[in-house]
Protein backbone atom coordinates (compact mmCIF):
# COMPACT_ATOMS: atom_id res chain seq x y z
CA UNK A 1 0.00 0.00 0.00
CA UNK A 2 3.17 2.21 0.74
CA UNK A 3 3.93 1.71 -2.96
CA UNK A 4 0.68 3.73 -4.34
CA UNK A 5 0.99 5.87 -1.96
CA UNK A 6 4.42 6.94 -3.36
CA UNK A 7 3.09 6.66 -6.94
CA UNK A 8 0.29 9.00 -6.59
CA UNK A 9 2.12 11.60 -4.36
CA UNK A 10 4.70 11.79 -7.28
CA UNK A 11 2.61 11.75 -10.25
CA UNK A 12 0.86 15.31 -8.31
CA UNK A 13 4.29 16.52 -7.74
CA UNK A 14 5.40 15.89 -11.45
CA UNK A 15 1.89 17.40 -12.34
CA UNK A 16 2.54 20.32 -10.23
CA UNK A 17 6.17 20.48 -12.78
CA UNK A 18 4.59 19.35 -16.04
CA UNK A 19 1.19 21.39 -16.18
CA UNK A 20 2.74 25.10 -16.51
CA UNK A 21 4.90 23.89 -19.02
CA UNK A 22 1.80 22.11 -21.02
CA UNK A 23 -0.13 24.73 -20.39
CA UNK A 24 2.60 27.55 -22.07
CA UNK A 25 2.60 25.52 -24.95
CA UNK A 26 -1.00 24.90 -25.39
CA UNK A 27 -1.84 28.74 -24.83
CA UNK A 28 1.26 30.19 -27.53
CA UNK A 29 -0.71 27.72 -30.32
CA UNK A 30 -4.00 29.99 -29.37
CA UNK A 31 -4.67 33.11 -31.32
CA UNK A 32 -5.51 35.13 -27.74
CA UNK A 33 -4.45 38.64 -27.32
CA UNK A 34 -3.33 38.69 -24.00
CA UNK A 35 -1.20 35.35 -23.84
CA UNK A 36 0.48 36.31 -21.02
CA UNK A 37 -3.29 37.18 -18.91
CA UNK A 38 -4.30 33.58 -20.36
CA UNK A 39 -1.22 31.27 -19.19
CA UNK A 40 -1.31 33.08 -15.80
CA UNK A 41 -5.25 32.30 -15.34
CA UNK A 42 -4.98 28.74 -16.34
CA UNK A 43 -1.81 28.10 -14.63
CA UNK A 44 -2.66 29.44 -11.05
CA UNK A 45 -6.39 27.76 -11.35
CA UNK A 46 -4.26 24.39 -12.13
CA UNK A 47 -1.96 24.60 -9.83
CA UNK A 48 -4.13 25.59 -7.03
CA UNK A 49 -6.26 22.21 -7.79
CA UNK A 50 -3.35 20.23 -7.72
CA UNK A 51 -1.97 21.79 -5.15
CA UNK A 52 -5.28 21.18 -3.12
CA UNK A 53 -5.36 17.60 -4.20
CA UNK A 54 -2.13 17.08 -3.34
CA UNK A 55 -2.57 18.27 0.55
CA UNK A 56 -5.98 16.39 0.30
CA UNK A 57 -3.64 13.26 -0.62
CA UNK A 58 -1.01 13.87 2.15
CA UNK A 59 -3.25 13.72 4.83
CA UNK A 60 -5.59 11.11 3.26
CA UNK A 61 -3.01 8.85 2.75
CA UNK A 62 -1.18 9.02 6.45
CA UNK A 63 -4.80 7.97 7.38
CA UNK A 64 -4.84 4.93 4.98
CA UNK A 65 -1.52 3.58 5.90
CA UNK A 66 -2.23 4.02 9.63
CA UNK A 67 -5.49 2.23 9.74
Amino acid sequence: METVVTIISLILIGGLVVAPIIIVRRVNRLKVKHNFITYLTITIIISLILIVTFAWWTDTSDRVLLA
